[in-house]
């Protein structure tokens, strides 16, 4: 962040009734520095009020510092951690949900404006199922992530070789792009895996909505239908076939209307790991068992 930091250039040029105020470079460090702990958080699919996400997002974190929460408007909010350590747990072990509803999660960046944002940029886990031994090397998996997007994490268990089910890395990807659902490492197919995506699109791939709302299937617009006027001979002779007129809505433009979408079978619900509820209701334990619920893993 301060390697970004620049002084800014007076403006000679400037629109009539403004004027310009330039920051020197260590201004402008001074003043981000108190954000350097900070994460811009947004519900997606619900609005929600100060006080309820302030309660929520303590009771999910359980952060040991101080944790403080500023609205900026427009469905964003800005989360300050006192300790680094609890800003490393919020990116390390997501993803978090609000209620059944993903909460998107991204690094303060500066001049961030709520208005004109466009929220595009989230940290997700992903999951590398049967990655070949091999590629367990730092080096190579965050190669492999960056093939998605910038790698913020690697899971302390696939650093270090401790398991080799799956290979999982936080990245961060762009909602306004298609999921990348498949990675080739040389001739290897390696299929990518998104943890707790609920409103991710079959249609299209991207985030956000469901594939019955995708903005990206287009409807091709009915042909107006109208009324065959004939004589009776005719009128009788169709007698028990509906006219177009008479049919209802749905079933004429059931012939009329062909949905444009994606290619069958190109994103699904493979695409997703799926994340059991906790159980709140305790149960007896049962005798012979050795299954254990899954549980986050931490580096």
């Amino acid at each position: 962040m301060h390697e970004d930091a620049e002084s800014d250039v007076e403006e000679e040029d400037i629109e009539e009734g403004a004027v310009a105020l330039s920051l020197s470079k260590e201004d402008k460090i001074r003043i981000r520095s108190q954000w350097s702990n900070a994460l811009i958080i947004k519900t997606f699919g619900r609005t929600v009020g100060y006080q309820f996400l302030s309660q929520r997002v303590r009771e999910l974190w359980a952060p040991t510092g101080r944790l403080d929460l500023v609205d900026l408007g427009h469905d964003y909010f800005l989360a300050r951690f006192e300790m680094p350590e609890d800003l490393d747990h919020v990116l390390r072990d997501g993803p978090w949900f609000i209620g059944q509803h993903f909460l998107a999660i991204k690094s303060w960046e500066p001049e961030f404006k709520a208005s004109t944002t466009n929220f595009s940029q989230v940290a997700i886990w992903i999951r590398l199922p049967e990655l070949p031994i091999e590629f367990y090397d730092p080096t190579i998996l965050k190669k492999i992530g960056s093939m998605i997007g910038p790698v913020l994490r690697i899971d302390g268990h696939t650093a270090t070789n401790a398991r080799g089910r799956f290979a999982r890395l936080c990245v961060q990807v762009c909602l306004d792009k298609p999921f990348v659902k498949t990675i080739f490492i040389g001739k290897f197919r390696q299929p990518v895996l998104y943890e707790g995506i609920h409103a991710l699109c079959f249609s299209c791939g991207r985030l956000g909505h469901k594939k019955e709302t995708c903005p990206q299937t287009i409807r091709a617009n009915p042909r107006p239908t109208t009324q065959v006027q004939g004589n009776d001979a005719s009128q009788n002779t169709n007698a028990g076939t509906p006219s177009p007129s008479t049919l209802s809505e749905p079933a004429a433009l059931a012939h009329e209307d062909h949905p444009i979408v994606a290619e069958p079978d190109q994103y699904g619900p493979w695409l997703l790991v799926s994340r059991k509820k906790p159980n709140s209701k305790k149960k007896p334990a049962a005798i012979g068992t050795s299954f254990q619920p899954l549980t986050h893993s931490t580096p």
